[in-house]
C-alpha cells in the first residue's frame, strides 16, 4: 500500500520523508516512481526531481537530468504509458524512462 503525506512517502510500513512535497507518484509491482514540487531555486535537485523508491524504502535511482538544457529542466509530469514509464517537463520534452536505471531516452517534442 502507498500513501502521500506532503513530502512523506509511506511504502507499506516504511516511510521515506523527502526535502520537497511528493507533486505525483505511480505504483510499479516492486517499486514507486515519485516526482517532487520544486521550485526555481531548488539545485540541484531542479533537473533530477523523480526519484524510484523500492518497496523496501531504499532509492532505487534519480532520474538523469534531460540532455536538453532549456529555462524550465524540471520534470513536470509522468505518466505510465501503456507500462513504459515516461516524464515530460516544461521545455515541452517527453522522455523515455528507463525503469531499472532512471536513464531517459527518446526525447520528443510534444509542445
Amino acid at each position: 500500500m502507498v500513501t502521500i503525506n506532503n513530502s512523506v512517502l509511506k511504502i507499506n510500513s516504511e516511510e521515506i520523508e523527502f526535502n520537497h512535497p511528493i507533486e505525483e507518484y505511480i505504483s510499479f509491482d516492486d517499486f514507486v516512481v515519485i516526482r517532487l514540487k520544486l521550485n526555481g531555486e531548488d539545485f540541484p535537485e531542479k533537473h533530477q526531481n523523480v526519484i524510484a523508491v523500492n518497496k523496501d524504502g531504499s532509492i532505487r535511482w534519480r532520474i538523469e537530468k534531460a540532455p536538453e538544457e532549456g529555462y524550465y529542466d524540471s520534470y513536470a509530469g509522468i505518466f505510465d504509458d501503456d507500462g513504459e514509464l515516461r516524464a515530460y517537463n516544461l521545455s515541452g520534452m517527453n522522455y523515455k524512462v528507463d525503469k531499472e536505471t532512471g536513464e531517459v531516452s527518446d526525447g520528443k517534442f510534444v509542445k
